[in-house]
């Protein structure tokens, strides 16, 4: 909508708008760059089944963890800039920025979660299993196991790093911390 300038290219452009919630989650799911759509989905499953919410460097992080992969991390799939995760998943997430006590302070702690119980329904709905956005949608028993096998998964790989380099890198990480 930022870019209608005339009264007519906003009622044009509102007209255009999904009638519904559930259309409205498609239509953004169907916007993603099909380049990263199994990234997003995959931090989709641990946002909607994480039991806390994330820290924002742990979501990005699981662009380099796919534990049906071998190697299942690969630091070269890691985001180069954590605040992408924002870029990915910017319409479906809230993040909270928490300070150590006055609200100058630096940061301490960034989270981010879903930004409302709706869109969790959505990615476990029958509605997007059936549509084309169907990549997307979340089974919850496979979601749990998919996150359990991604935190075994993730241990394992720090013992059969090739270099000094490479396990300074894991450990470093926000999933090791």
């Amino acid at each position: 909508l930022r870019k209608c300038l005339t009264l007519h290219a906003l009622r044009k452009a509102l007209q255009g708008l999904p009638k519904t919630l559930d259309g409205t989650y498609e239509r953004t799911l169907l916007k993603i760059d099909e380049e990263y759509a199994e990234i997003v989905a995959r931090m989709l499953k641990w946002l909607a089944f994480a039991y806390r919410p994330l820290k924002l460097a742990e979501l990005a992080d699981v662009a380099a963890l796919d534990p049906d992969q071998e190697p299942k991390f690969q630091i070269e799939r890691r985001l180069l800039q954590p605040l992408d995760v924002l870029h990915l998943c910017s319409s479906f997430v809230t993040v909270t920025a928490t300070t150590k006590g006055e609200p100058d302070d630096e940061v301490e702690e960034t989270t981010i979660q879903l930004a409302h119980f709706s869109i969790k329904e959505y990615l476990i709905s029958r509605h997007i299993h059936e549509g084309p956005a169907s990549k997307y949608a979340i089974e919850e028993q496979q979601a749990h196991a998919y996150l359990t096998r991604s935190c075994l998964a993730y241990l394992p790989d720090v013992a059969t790093c090739s270099s000094m380099m490479e396990l300074h890198h894991i450990q470093g990480g926000p999933l090791v911390a």
